[in-house]
């Protein structure tokens, strides 16, 4: 027989607030200023990539100097 458990929303409630507001004052802001939304150029990815690369490779030498 399957045991019933009761959880208390409060505090996940109180917890998801900040979130909330804060998606809010976002939502708002992109509502208001549309005209400055732009997408992401790719060449930005790229440069992420090479970084993490980088800091890959220089993890992996720490690992085989450690």
């Amino acid at each position: 027989m399957a045991t019933s458990k009761i959880v208390s929303l409060i505090g996940k409630r109180a917890a998801a607030e900040p979130e909330s507001a804060f998606l809010s004052l976002i939502d708002r802001d992109i509502e208001s200023n549309a005209e400055r939304i732009k997408p992401i150029p790719s060449s930005l990815f790229d440069r992420f990539a090479a970084l993490k690369q980088r800091m890959q490779h220089t993890l992996d030498q720490e690992v085989q100097e450690g």
